[in-house]
Formats: C-alpha cells, structure tokens, sequence
C-alpha cells in the first residue's frame, strides 16, 4: 500500500509479482484499490481474455481453481478491476477470490491502494517518499486507518532525500529497500510493456532486493 498517491505502489505491486513469476512460480497480482484504473493496463494485458472483478462480484464461500481464468503476462496472473465502476469489490468476493488463489500460487501481491487489507496477509508493506510530508503522512495514516504495516519501501527521488534508516526509525517499522525514480517504468507502461523489462534494468534490481528482503532473504 501506499502512504500517499503517485508513489508507484501500484506499479511495485505488479512488479514484485512478475519477479516472482519470472523465477518460475505461480505468481497473481490482485487489484483491490476503489478506482484504480485496472492492473491489466500495467503489464499491457487490458484486451486479454480472462476473469475480472466485475465477473466476480457475487463470488462467495470457496471458489475453484480461479488462478488458470485470469489473464496472463510472462507467467503472471492479473485480477484488475474493470473500468466500468470505480467501487471496491465487495469484501466476500475479495475473500473468496484471494482464498483461491492463495492455495494456488507461490505469491499473492494484493494492491489495497491506501486502505488496510481486507484479509489476512503474511505481510503489509507501506510504500513511503524520502521526505517529512510524506513520514507525516504515512503515520497518519497507520493512527487513523489501523494500518499496522510489517515493512517499508523507501520511495526516493527528487526532493525526497531523507536517509533510509531515519524513514525506517522514525516510523518504528523495519525497511525492506528503496525505489528510485526510473524514466524508463513510464516509457514502457506507454509501450505496453511491463515495467519490469529491459531498460528498467536498475529499477528491476531495486524490486529484487525488495522481494528478497520480504520474503525473508
């Protein structure tokens, strides 16, 4: 999740899940953030054949093998929100859906925006910016929402300069990398690539260390 817009947290969330994909497991990225556009338009999936959340709305209980009827890009599993509404999917549906996939896949990145989780996860990750407003507003956020996150990614850039390690202590939770800002991630989310590819070479190192580090080194 993000402290703030703008950060790429949506973008992490993709990126983290290819990773793992690329690796050689079943990996899935679910969209849960109201309005967010759809994680297919990401990874360049968005006319795909496959499941999305409005096909799911009324899903409930235990679903079946849902990992195989989402669409796919290199090796990952995209469930995004359609475009038709910009509303949530409702919280049965998300338990359901995730439980499914969850007894599938190797990973499950769920992409919650700046709301907590609506279910269980093994780990929350907030995504912060190098900068006092965006410290400030990542423990307003953890106070007014009850978002309890395990880690933190450290968003750097221009203008967001604070060390890592004061980011980390002064919000008391351990951080888990740093994220530059890369001009190639937007220049392939216009090609329709994923931003994980080749030019974005030292951006996909930087989400390496990120999955590495989360996943226990």
């Amino acid at each position: 999740m993000g402290s703030s817009g703008g950060f790429g947290a949506s973008t992490l969330a993709v990126s983290l899940a290819l990773l793992a994909a690329a690796g050689g497991e079943w990996a899935a990225v679910v969209e849960l953030a109201p309005a967010g556009g759809g994680l297919d338009l990401l990874v360049g999936a968005e006319t795909s054949a496959g499941v999305r959340w409005p096909d799911l709305g009324h899903a409930r209980g235990e679903l079946g093998d849902l990992l195989g009827s989402l669409p796919a890009v290199e090796g990952l599993a995209v469930l995004a929100q359609g475009r038709e509404s910009a509303a949530a999917p409702p919280s049965a549906a998300v338990t359901a859906a995730v439980g499914s996939l969850a007894r599938t896949a190797g990973l499950v990145v769920l992409d919650v925006g700046r709301e907590p989780p609506p279910v269980e996860c093994d780990h929350v990750v907030l995504m912060v910016g190098a900068d006092v407003r965006s410290v400030a507003s990542a423990r307003m956020l953890a106070e007014t929402r009850a978002v309890v996150p395990t880690a933190v990614v450290v968003r750097q850039g221009m203008g967001r300069a604070i060390p890592v390690e004061v980011v980390s202590r002064s919000l008391g939770v351990p951080c888990v990398g740093a994220v530059g800002q890369h001009k190639a991630v937007p220049r392939l989310a216009e090609l329709g690539m994923v931003p994980v590819a080749g030019p974005a070479r030292r951006y996909r190192r930087q989400v390496a260390q990120v999955l590495k580090e989360v996943r226990g080194g």
